[in-house]
C-alpha cells in the first residue's frame, strides 16, 4: 500500500504456471478495480524511499510512480544468469540490492540458487560467492 494514499495498492501474482505466468497489478480505488501495469508475475515487492522494486519471475523491475509504469533494472544478458528471481532486499535509497535467483545455472554446469549484488542502482550485477552444501542450496529471504 502506498505510504502516502492508502487507495492505491500494488500486488504481485503468481500465476498457476509460477515460473513463467502472473503480472503485476495496481488499484488507484482502493481495490474496486485494478489494472495490470506489467505482464509477468513474481513473488516479491519492496518499497524503498518512494521507489517500488518487483522481482518478477525473470526481471527486476523498479516504479518510481508506484506501480504505474515500470523499469527493468540490470542487463538480462551476459551478467545475470538464468534463473527465477525469488527475491530482493533494497537499501541506501536504492543504490545497493540484492536478489535472489533460484534454479540459475552455476560458472561449472550445475545447478544452483545465487544471490546477485549491486551497488550502482541496480545498472550492472554480480554473483556473490553462495553457501557450499552437498544438497544444494535454496534461499528464502534476505535481510
Amino acid at each position: 500500500m502506498n505510504p502516502y494514499n492508502p487507495e492505491e495498492v500494488v500486488i504481485i501474482t503468481q500465476g498457476l504456471n509460477w515460473w513463467n505466468s502472473g503480472a503485476v497489478y495496481k488499484t488507484v480505488n482502493g481495490g474496486l478495480t485494478w489494472q495490470e501495469t506489467y505482464p509477468e508475475g513474481g513473488l516479491s515487492l519492496y518499497y524503498c524511499n518512494g521507489n517500488l522494486y518487483a522481482a518478477t519471475f525473470h526481471h527486476l523491475i523498479v516504479s518510481t510512480d508506484f506501480g504505474s509504469t515500470w523499469d527493468v533494472l540490470g542487463i538480462t544478458g551476459e551478467n545475470f544468469p538464468q534463473g527465477t528471481l525469488e527475491n530482493l532486499f533494497v537499501e541506501n535509497d536504492g543504490e545497493t540490492i540484492y536478489a535472489m535467483v533460484s534454479g540459475g545455472v552455476t560458472y561449472s554446469g550445475n545447478g544452483s540458487d545465487y544471490i546477485m549484488f549491486s551497488n550502482d542502482y541496480g545498472n550492472e550485477f554480480t554473483v556473490l560467492p553462495t553457501v557450499d552444501s552437498h544438497y544444494g542450496v535454496y534461499y528464502q529471504q534476505i535481510v
